[in-house]
């Protein structure tokens, strides 16, 4: 929501007339607190807000549609459809969202691993184990639903290394510092290239863990997999011992 919706209010902002028009939003989102969190915190101009329901038809005089700044409709397309340039971002949507943050400007000291073993759609098949090495070199577990928008923002902005699969908690990379280092575990066969994208113009240092696909179906978002214990443990030793 941040990275393909959110960052384009923006450019809404830029343009004093339109400073005060509502704002159309799915009502799940009014539902989630850490969205509800996220709208409050980019809506700077505080554009009415109106709920809209699955399936409610909403009659407008004059609809502004901002142009898509970000071009990946990954969870949507089967796997043999993705291509690189389903991964492409405007480096001005992330600038949006990092504005919109308020966060005290100190180096980055925590080592992070972002666990999903609390949701239903956990792809990591030996999470706990996997979760468990990192810890051991000094990570911390955390589970980003039970943080709000701001912890969550402050997290990935102390974060030295943050490390975890292939999911939507992965894109607060945003708000990571310049060299800050992002261990993701995902199966290279995906070519999936979103969060390298967003690494990168960020100036963040990325790194991948090869994972092997033990459940595949017609959506990488929807397969589960496992990682090498052996394999995990090399790098675990080549970067923390």
């Amino acid at each position: 929501m941040a990275v393909e919706i959110l960052s384009r209010l923006k450019y809404i902002d830029s343009i004093e007339e339109y400073k005060g028009v509502p704002v159309l939003i799915d009502n799940i989102v009014l539902q989630i607190p850490q969205y509800r969190q996220l709208l409050d915190s980019c809506n700077r101009y505080d554009h009415p807000v109106i709920s809209v329901a699955e399936h409610e038809e909403v009659n407008v005089e004059n609809l502004i549609f901002i142009s898509y700044n970000t071009w990946m409709p990954i969870n949507v397309k089967k796997r043999e459809m993705i291509h690189t340039s389903d991964f492409l971002i405007a480096k001005s949507g992330l600038d949006n969202l990092r504005d919109y943050i308020d966060v005290d400007d100190e180096l980055p000291f925590r080592k992070i691993f972002i666990s999903r073993k609390n949701q239903k759609s956990a792809r990591l098949e030996n999470e706990q184990v996997i979760a468990k090495m990192f810890q051991k070199y000094g990570f911390e577990i955390v589970y980003t639903e039970e943080l709000s928008f701001k912890e969550q923002v402050e997290l990935f902005h102390q974060a030295e290394w943050i490390a975890g699969t292939s999911g939507a908690a992965l894109t607060n990379i945003v708000y990571c510092q310049p060299k800050t280092k992002l261990v993701c575990i995902i199966p290279e066969e995906y070519n999936f290239y979103m969060y390298s994208t967003i690494a990168h113009i960020i100036g963040m240092i990325p790194v991948f863990l090869n994972a092997e696909v033990i459940v595949k179906t017609s959506y990488t978002a929807s397969d589960m997999f496992s990682v090498d214990i052996k394999y995990c443990e090399r790098f675990l030793k080549q970067y923390f011992e």
